[in-house]
């Protein structure tokens, strides 16, 4: 279900998942929650549901933009949204690393990254 090789937990159950009892435990699991903001994200019926209930368990949520007209929307709407550069994706990769490294909470476990602060 997940991984934690650096301390963190991630999880991708939430991509397959079809039913809230299968979202709730890789929800309250995670660190991180990142939303993709893609077409499909703003069309499902339980991308609202799964970022609200991350943000009631207080997770970090980190939005990535992967098309220019998808922002963030709801209850995290004041949060601006990382921008995915679609020509490197490891540089945009090393964006997201970068706001992990910026939390207090995290910082530790990314101690390479605090040297783009």
């Amino acid at each position: 279900m997940g991984s934690s090789s650096c301390g963190l937990h991630a999880s991708l159950a939430l991509l397959g998942a079809e039913t809230a009892s299968e979202l709730y435990p890789a929800l309250r699991e995670c660190d991180i929650f990142i939303a993709l903001l893609t077409r499909a994200f703003s069309e499902s019926d339980w991308t609202d549901q799964e970022t609200g209930f991350a943000l009631a368990l207080g997770k970090t949520i980190i939005p990535v933009k992967l098309h220019r007209d998808e922002n963030p929307h709801g209850f995290i709407d004041h949060i601006q949204a990382l921008k995915w550069n679609k020509e490197s994706s490891y540089a945009s990769a090393w964006d997201v690393a970068a706001c992990i490294g910026k939390n207090e909470k995290f910082r530790a476990f990314f101690p390479e990254i605090t040297y783009f602060y």
